[in-house]
């Protein structure tokens, strides 16, 4: 069972090498990655200060004995002609216990991807960090140049432009952060309802010039087929305590045993569409699954979010 730690001494441990920068040696998971043992399918922090080559690119940072890479191999992929990652400082865009995040101009696509799905009667949950600058475009979906952008998503392939299902965080014309979870295009693969929201209200204004901590999670009940989606955002403040969030369910109807198993989860994306002014940045990709547990989240990571990051650890 997931829960904070009454230890004192080990929580002190934990903190004592949360801070230390990455060295040259690889199979750099992150802290949470090593707590959940078994549990964390794949880490990417992104936390390498090499250039970014060839799409698709392995980021060297998760390389080696121990390593855990999403898809166990090149990881991060983009449309090449539009992709120009890369590389600032951590301790310049508030991050001090990060060596160096990813920093994307609006223009660029970029994704992690895990491709070895397998939600059957468990909680399969992913995370990621990202922030926008405050000059970034604000999108204007249905305008003559439908200006759209994405946020990380999990969707089932469908072969052609569009997907049979996808579900993410979005960002709509009145600067919201908008919870999306929908049936495909043009094929009756299912649809999402009993929508439920808690917490506080979020928006784009609020990634813009801090950094959010973004999750998405599906429990499914292998006895029912019943399939509920869940997604969270943490506003960080410039300290990297908790500013505000953010969090929103739905239960997904539909062909569910099509879904459930062997397709693409992205877990962190920009999916931008004639978007032209502004930066974001990107850090700490995450995917975890256990039995299903509603409650269960992979939360924050330690070298992100410092000393206000609550220790999670394993009884």
């Amino acid at each position: 069972m997931i829960h904070r730690s009454n230890s004192l001494l080990l929580a002190a441990a934990l903190l004592a090498t949360a801070w230390l920068a990455p060295t040259a040696s690889r199979a750099q998971m992150e802290q949470r990655c090593t707590d959940l043992g078994q549990a964390c399918i794949c880490s990417e922090p992104l936390d390498f200060t090499e250039a970014v080559g060839t799409i698709p690119f392995d980021p060297p940072d998760t390389e080696g004995a121990g390593a855990k890479e999403c898809k166990g191999g090149p990881t991060l992929f983009g449309d090449e002609s539009r992709l120009q990652i890369n590389r600032i400082a951590g301790s310049s865009i508030g991050l001090p216990g990060v060596t160096s995040v990813l920093e994307a101009p609006a223009s660029a696509d970029w994704s992690i991807r895990e491709w070895n799905r397998d939600m059957t009667g468990k909680t399969w949950c992913e995370r990621h960090y990202l922030r926008w600058t405050t000059d970034y475009e604000n999108p204007c979906n249905g305008c003559p140049d439908d200006k759209r952008v994405k946020g990380p998503r999990n969707q089932k392939p469908q072969g052609g432009a569009h997907p049979d299902f996808q579900s993410g965080w979005n960002l709509g014309s009145n600067g919201s952060f908008n919870w999306s979870c929908q049936g495909g295009f043009g094929t009756p693969f299912g649809k999402c309802t009993n929508a439920q929201a808690s917490g506080d209200y979020i928006g784009f204004a609020d990634c813009k010039g801090s950094w959010c901590r973004i999750e998405h999670c599906f429990d499914h009940n292998s006895s029912t087929g019943a399939l509920v989606v869940r997604g969270r955002v943490t506003v960080l403040n410039a300290n990297r305590s908790t500013a505000k969030q953010r969090t929103e369910t739905q239960d997904f109807l539909g062909s569910n045993s099509t879904f459930i198993t062997g397709d693409t989860t992205t877990v962190a994306t920009t999916w931008t569409q004639n978007i032209t002014t502004g930066t974001s940045y990107g850090t700490h990709s995450m995917v975890a699954s256990t039995n299903r547990d509603p409650n269960f989240w992979i939360g924050p990571a330690i070298e992100v979010e410092g000393l206000a990051a609550p220790i999670l650890l394993d009884d």
